[in-house]
């Protein structure tokens, strides 16, 4: 997904789905799938991953190779937060955090973060048209 702004109106609209998005693996399932919609593909040569054990493995946040071309690449790489050293489940909490309008001394309090770590990733994701 390269538009941040429809990953901001993917976040989940009441508490109750929030509530679901403390589970990691949750987290995890509902950032790779919005920043990878229609499934995983090749950051390098675009092709779509169609092998079933490939794509599973992709969506548990695994490395996965191209048949292709031989590209290795998870569902973090290519994307705004691609060597960010978060784990995904941080990212998907942060983003429903800013989602909330929360400030980022609370998020960083939240996530146990350095408070310019999380200043630092909303300008990064308002400079890539977040909104946020």
């Amino acid at each position: 997904m390269n538009n941040l702004a429809q990953l901001k109106a993917a976040l989940p609209p009441t508490l109750e789905d929030i509530q679901q998005l403390l589970n990691p693996q949750a987290c995890r399932d509902w950032l790779f799938r919005q920043l990878h919609p229609s499934g995983p593909t090749c950051p390098s040569c675009n092709r779509p991953i169609d092998d079933t054990r490939a794509v599973r493995r992709f969506f548990a946040g695994r490395m996965i190779q191209c048949d292709a071309c031989d590209t290795r690449f998870t569902p973090i790489t290519g994307s705004v937060f691609s060597g960010s050293q978060m784990f995904p489940e941080d990212i998907a909490a942060m983003l429903v955090l800013f989602g909330m309008g929360r400030r980022d001394a609370d998020i960083a309090t939240a996530l146990d973060l350095n408070r310019s770590t999380v200043s630092r990733w909303r300008r990064v994701l308002n400079d890539h048209g977040a909104g946020i």
